[in-house]
């Protein structure tokens, strides 16, 4: 009877160990990854903000940081005998000199064209398919970004929005257009490598419309 009992006792059709598949397709899959990379990436941006700019600051120091494009081209620089103008005596000529480094060292950074640059960046992402890479370009060109803004406020107060402030308007429209450009390449490699691809491919990137 023991006998009996233990064979009445077996599950002729035994449930399958482990969790129930939720997505059942690749598109269903790629979908569900690429919201997880989204929720990851809103939850921990402070901490990948702060990793990042460590990285960056690491890569610096060692000299083992180059940007993703090679550059042939000489960068512009002011002639070294040529002194920045006074900032106690002359303080609007001051600014408008920091406002024309800051475009020079935009175009010493790209060492070519926009679209060309960015062109680059993109080439190099997909080929390496490292989106670190792209974060650390960014990095070089936000600090940009923060200076223009400062001399924009330091000429705004002492001559109002004339020429030179207007001047350093076209220089901020150039700085933010470079950046703006590379979140957007990031933004797009943060959603998957096949977003970059059939954006660049398509020329639907910011930077190429």
């Amino acid at each position: 009877m023991a006998v009996a009992r233990d064979h009445k006792l077996v599950n002729k059709n035994p449930v399958p160990l482990g969790r129930r598949r939720i997505h059942h397709t690749a598109e269903e899959q790629q979908a569900a990854n690429k919201a997880k990379s989204r929720r990851y990436y809103e939850k921990n941006k402070g901490t990948e903000q702060m990793r990042r700019s460590v990285r960056h600051r690491e890569k610096v120091k060692s000299n083992m940081y180059f940007l993703p494009v090679a550059s042939t081209k000489e960068p512009t620089q002011i002639p070294r005998s040529i002194p920045p103008p006074s900032h106690t005596s002359d303080p609007l000529a001051y600014w408008g000199y920091r406002v024309d480094r800051v475009a020079i060292k935009l175009d010493a950074k790209m060492g070519m064209t926009p679209s060309t640059f960015l062109d680059g960046v993109c080439t190099s992402y997909l080929t390496s398919h490292s989106k670190d890479d792209v974060r650390d370009t960014l990095l070089i060109f936000t600090p940009l970004q923060k200076s223009i803004y400062r001399y924009m406020d330091e000429i705004l107060n002492i001559a109002g929005a004339g020429d030179e402030y207007k001047r350093a308007e076209d220089v901020s429209r150039r700085v933010l257009g470079v950046i703006h450009a590379l979140e957007d390449i990031l933004c797009k490699a943060m959603l998957g490598y096949d977003e970059v691809c059939t954006a660049f491919e398509g020329k639907g990137l910011l930077y190429q419309s």
